[in-house]
């Protein structure tokens, strides 16, 4: 069964100041962490309640994400720059 895709608020009003080349290339690397989580973390970061919150670097974003297996969820919980 495919992981359902949730993305933070924030994650999209970040998404919307973007040029749409940049969007849809953060888009497409989206729904690929959705079909294959594990295969896109570049690493990882301990977060609140001992979860582990996995990375990937796509283009100039670090875009921050929680493979929730127990709910079926990949959770895009952070978009940031890389280098600021």
């Amino acid at each position: 069964m495919k992981l359902r895709l949730l993305v933070d608020l924030e994650v999209i009003e970040a998404l919307q100041q973007l040029p749409v080349a940049q969007r849809k290339l953060l888009l497409t690397r989206f729904r690929a962490i959705q079909d294959f989580p594990a295969n896109y973390s570049d690493y990882s970061q301990p977060a609140e309640h001992s979860m582990r919150v996995d990375v990937n670097v796509c283009g100039n974003w670090a875009i921050h994400y929680w493979a929730d297996h127990n709910d079926r969820h990949v959770k895009v919980l952070k978009l940031l720059p890389l280098g600021r």
